[in-house]
């Protein structure tokens, strides 16, 4: 489960990596893929990218939109993105901390009152 506070701006992540794997990476190309895997582990959920069979990549010369919010999105407390321009593929790591309540399993021992009640 993705914690709901940082789920637009994770789906905000993917749409950018999305386009520019379009613009100029693995996506750019017939050939060209884009591996999407994901784990959780206590406390965390992991996302990883990865391009492959595309154009070689080089670091951008410049930080443009893209790098600057996948380097900036989230507050450290809510997640952690590293991102590698491998010359073999763009690789993107994106972990969301998840809070105790939202581990499958554990549940609050009160739930939260709804909006009519609160």
């Amino acid at each position: 489960m993705i914690p709901p506070q940082v789920g637009g701006t994770f789906a905000l992540l993917l749409h950018e990596l999305a386009t520019n794997a379009t613009k100029y990476g693995a996506l750019s190309v017939p050939a060209g893929r884009v591996s999407i895997s994901w784990w959780q582990e206590p406390g965390a959920v992991h996302f990883d990218w990865t391009e492959i069979g595309g154009p070689a990549v080089t670091p951008p010369a410049r930080r443009g939109f893209g790098s600057r919010l996948l380097a900036s999105a989230f507050p450290e407390d809510q997640a952690a993105v590293t991102i590698d321009y491998r010359a073999d593929g763009v690789r993107c790591r994106i972990s969301l901390i998840v809070p105790p309540e939202m581990v499958a399993g554990h549940a609050p021992a009160h739930p939260p009152p709804s909006p009519a009640e609160a």
